[in-house]
């Protein structure tokens, strides 16, 4: 399974953006305002992970919500501070930003997960 931007979020247990909504809960966590120093965030930011296939890569993000840290984050991001890009377990795997939109790079991101 796959979810990009609030995709990624309803994997989770809730979010502030609507405390009255209930998320899948496949992560622990809750959705919260990310403290951007512009919001929303749009454009690219460059991943941080200690995994040699996010290092040094730049996505597209257009998001002011997220996840500031999860047990699941395999590539963050700081914007402001720092928040989760990418989380996964088992066969399901979470982008906040957006692949589709983030060119070759993007197109590859998702393959590896389908592979």
């Amino acid at each position: 399974f796959v979810g990009i931007c609030v995709g990624m979020q309803v994997l989770f247990e809730s979010s502030l953006e609507d405390k009255n909504a209930k998320g899948l809960a496949i992560f622990n966590g809750r959705v919260e305002k990310l403290k951007h120093p512009k919001t929303p965030m749009v454009g690219w930011a460059q991943f941080q992970s200690k995994d040699q296939f996010y290092q040094q890569q730049f996505v597209y993000f257009v998001n002011s919500y997220g996840i500031g840290q999860s047990d699941y984050c395999v590539a963050a991001v700081n914007y402001g501070a720092q928040f989760c890009a990418i989380v996964q377990k088992d066969q399901v795997t979470g982008f906040q930003f957006h692949p589709e939109k983030s060119g070759h790079y993007g197109l590859e991101v998702l393959q590896r997960c389908l592979e």
